[in-house]
Formats: C-alpha cells, sequence, structure tokens
C-alpha cells in the first residue's frame, strides 16, 4: 500500500500529477507495472492499493550492494525499458503523436511525455 500526506502533495505543488499517476496505474495493465487496485483517502492522507512486490523495491536492492552485477543490471534495464515503453504507449492513446523520430531523438520535446506530466488523463 502506498500512502500519501495529502498536504505534502499539495505543498509540492503534485496534485495534478497524483491525479495522474491514480488514472494511469488503474488503467494500465503490464507485468512490470504495478496494477492499483483500489484507492481511497482520509482527511489527511491518500491511499494506494497496488499489486505485492516480492523483494521489495530496486532502490532498497541497490543501496544493499551498492552496485548491481552486469547480468542484473541487463535484466532491470530490460524490464524498466518494457515499462516505460508501456506508459509511453499508453500516453500515445491519450493524446496525438506528432512523430515517432522525435520520441526517439527528443522525448522531453514529445507530445506524448507533455500529456503525461502536464495534461489530464482520460
Amino acid at each position: 500500500m502506498k500512502v500519501l500526506v495529502k498536504s505534502n502533495i499539495v505543498k509540492r505543488r503534485q496534485v495534478e500529477h497524483t491525479k495522474a499517476e491514480r488514472r494511469i496505474l488503474e488503467t494500465i495493465n503490464h507485468p512490470f507495472i504495478a496494477k492499483l487496485h483500489y484507492a481511497f483517502q482520509t482527511q489527511e492522507k491518500l491511499f494506494f492499493v497496488l499489486d505485492y512486490a516480492a523483494g521489495g523495491e530496486l532502490f532498497f536492492h541497490l543501496s544493499r550492494m551498492k552496485k548491481f552485477p552486469e547480468h542484473v543490471t541487463r535484466f532491470y534495464c530490460a524490464e524498466i525499458t518494457l515499462a516505460l515503453d508501456a506508459l509511453h504507449q499508453y500516453v500515445r492513446r491519450c493524446t496525438p503523436c506528432y512523430g515517432s523520430f522525435l520520441c526517439i531523438i527528443r522525448p522531453r520535446l514529445c507530445p506524448c511525455f507533455v500529456c503525461l506530466l502536464e495534461r489530464d488523463l482520460p
């Protein structure tokens, strides 16, 4: 379960990003992206009930090992790349993409990523 403190979200100006995160996580279906099953709130907090990820977070393991062996790095890079591709495909369905070349060469300029960060998603 992911717990977010509402006052911190507002203070950090992350309200729209948090709303987009919820919409994306409850919609997208991919083996390398945690599925949002439920979301609820109290006066002070937001709660996201996500898929259980056995083994914990990648950053926890990296901090313990300091450096991954190359075969482990390749494995995680492949998973992360596939997850980012799935997110990119989702966002492309939500907004027109004016050129895949732009997505590859200058992803920050691509309208797909602008939609993910700044626009309201369906």
